[in-house]
């Protein structure tokens, strides 16, 4: 079963995604405090570690422009202590 054929499912892939796509947008903003404020909500929505790494690793492409976005490099070594405990916190058991 697709997550198309389940909208529970596809409803809990796609809602990290939100708060990613708006922590970035008020990142634009020069909304630093909540910008971070933002991503963590989304961190804390992720079923998958790759969903944090992927957020995280789209806002290292901007760092050629870090300087007109005041608190990119922070925000992004924050988020970073983040992607270890969502590995955790999602992590399967392994048998």
């Amino acid at each position: 079963m697709s997550a198309k054929d389940n909208p529970s499912s596809f409803h809990r892939l796609t809602k990290p995604w939100c708060f990613f796509d708006s922590a970035e947008i008020k990142l634009y903003q020069a909304m630093q405090r909540l910008s971070l404020n933002t991503a963590m909500q989304g961190f804390s929505q992720t079923e998958h570690d790759w969903q944090g790494k992927t957020f995280v690793d789209s806002l290292r492409l901007l760092l050629p422009a870090a300087d007109e976005l005041p608190g990119l490099k922070e925000g992004i070594a924050e988020l970073e202590k983040l992607i270890a405990v969502t590995a955790r916190r999602t992590a399967r058991p392994r048998f």
